[in-house]
């Protein structure tokens, strides 16, 4: 197991504190902006999460290895990868919903039916990729699927009010494949990339990173609505204000996503160097 290998080690408790009570204060305040309570938290949390940086570069046993994220490569970028796509893709879901149940008309059963395609497309392809990514380069896979991706959030950006059904479902199943081959292989990369004793802290760091990309997707979403409708409740008066919201959106999303595909592409060297020492051609495990 990957906690013997650390069983001496102690809790540290400082730096939990500091990483819990700074993770939790962004979340809340990402989700009260642009007001000033929001920004205050904001600013409150990066305060919070420079003090947990300093506390783990000198504590003896750090919550987080910063050296994972300085000296390995494969780990450090594939983390930004994941951050970055899920920033990128996690608002989509919500803003398709508010376009499907009001410009487009739907019931909230029949735009939830439309909205599955993605997790379907994903549910299905994911398996597959992930059993891909043990024989070839996870990285390739990864940054494929970023790239589908920001093709089909480009391909979003174009949607209007009389915008055919067909055209969105087929947008859906391109980003669930392209999620697919993104989030399982770049996975498989980062606990590929550590020993055995940061496998916990390899876990927790996708979990956060997918945590706060999650946050940050939501937090400009809702920056957006309070932008252009405001406190307003949504009616016929404001669809046009409704769609700039999602199409204006969609684009930041569409941009945004685009950096992750550079970042998934440099870790690919180091990746391939892991495959060449690899005797059975697969990931090596520390």
């Amino acid at each position: 197991m990957e906690w013997a290998d650390a069983r001496d080690e102690k809790l540290d408790i400082a730096g939990s504190l500091l990483a819990g009570t700074g993770l939790v204060t962004l979340m809340l305040g990402f989700s009260r902006l642009p007001g000033t309570i929001g920004t205050t938290m904001c600013g409150i949390a990066i305060i919070l999460l420079v003090l947990f940086i300093m506390q783990e570069k000198r504590a003896k046993y750090p919550l987080l290895d910063l050296s994972l994220i300085m000296n390995n490569r494969v780990f450090s970028y594939s983390s930004l990868a994941a951050l970055i796509h899920y920033s990128a893709t996690s608002a989509i879901g919500f803003f398709l919903s508010l376009y499907l149940q009001y410009l487009k008309g739907l019931d909230a059963r029949t735009a939830g039916l439309i909205l599955m395609t993605q997790p379907v497309i994903m549910a299905i392809f994911s398996v597959p990729s992930g059993k891909l990514s043990d024989r070839v380069n996870p990285g390739y896979l990864a940054s494929a699927g970023i790239a589908i991706t920001s093709v089909g959030l480009f391909l979003l950006t174009f949607i209007e009010a009389d915008t055919s059904l067909a055209y969105i479902i087929i947008i859906l199943v391109l980003n669930g494949t392209g999620y697919a081959l993104f989030s399982t292989p770049n996975s498989n990369a980062i606990m590929s990339s550590v020993e055995r004793k940061h496998l916990g802290v390899a876990s927790g760091m996708l979990g956060t990173v997918r945590m706060i990309g999650q946050t940050m997707s939501l937090g400009v979403a809702m920056i957006l609505i309070a932008l252009y409708i405001g406190e307003e409740k949504i009616n016929p008066d404001n669809y046009p204000d409704l769609l700039k919201t999602i199409k204006t959106g969609l684009v930041i999303f569409a941009f945004v996503c685009i950096p992750a595909i550079f970042a998934s592409l440099a870790r690919n060297r180091k990746l391939n160097e892991t495959y060449r020492n690899d005797n059975n051609g697969g990931p090596a495990k520390s």
